[in-house]
C-alpha cells in the first residue's frame, strides 16, 4: 500500500473532514490552528483569549501546505 500523509512536528496538525468545499476546508484549517495553538501554548482554552478568534478566522493565512488522505474503514 501507498504511504499515508501524517501531520509531524509542533506547527502541524491533522483534521478529519467531511468533504473538500472551501467551507469544510476553511473550518478544518481553524480546527488545525487551534490544535497548534493549544500544543504550543499548553492552554486548552487559548482559543477564548483576546484575539485568537480573529486569527482563528484568517488560519487559511496561516497554511503553509495541506493535503487529503481517504479514511481507513
Amino acid at each position: 500500500e501507498g504511504e499515508r500523509a501524517r501531520a509531524v512536528g509542533l506547527y502541524s496538525a491533522e483534521v478529519t473532514v467531511n468533504g473538500q468545499g472551501p467551507g469544510e476546508r476553511n473550518g478544518a484549517f481553524a480546527r488545525g490552528l487551534l490544535q497548534v495553538l493549544q500544543r504550543v501554548t499548553g492552554d486548552r482554552a487559548v482559543n477564548g483569549k483576546p484575539g485568537v478568534g480573529d486569527e482563528l478566522r484568517r488560519a487559511r493565512d496561516y497554511v503553509d501546505k495541506y493535503a487529503y488522505r481517504q479514511g481507513e474503514g
